[in-house]
């Protein structure tokens, strides 16, 4: 999403003259976003990794609902969930979704939610999965 928003402000900028068309991410029948990454995965952790999107989702509704709405409550509801997958997070942002500018609060525009976490990985280490929605648009 972010190197979309980049690059149609980079075309927009430039006056190339095209259109760049976004598409929505691929996912998995779980849920889960499609990735080359998800074969590396062990199975505990991909059966827990759809925790990533659950939580995602799970934002985008308590944001909807007006059960929380600045940045740091939605993104601690989101870290939680996935911290009880077993995921460990590296980053939970927030941004205008158009600017990719902070925000304060998630329901004043449409709003980026993006993910990192790493889970298991099936030999040695972790996997690093990333994924996000848009709230509001």
């Amino acid at each position: 999403f972010q190197q979309w928003r980049v690059i149609t402000r980079m075309v927009r900028d430039l006056d190339f003259g095209i259109e760049v068309v976004g598409m929505p991410i691929c996912r998995e029948a779980d849920g889960l976003a499609m990735s080359s990454r998800n074969a590396r995965l062990s199975a505990n952790a991909r059966a827990r990794a759809p925790a990533i999107y659950q939580a995602l989702c799970a934002a985008a509704d308590i944001v909807a609902e007006g059960d929380a709405t600045a940045v740091a409550d939605v993104a601690a509801h989101v870290s939680e969930a996935i911290a009880a997958a077993g995921g460990k997070v590296d980053y939970v942002e927030l941004v205008d979704a158009c600017s990719l500018s902070p925000v304060e609060d998630a329901s004043k525009q449409a709003t980026l939610l993006a993910v990192a976490a790493h889970f298991d990985a099936r030999d040695t280490g972790t996997v690093r999965l990333i994924d996000n929605i848009v709230i509001g648009e």
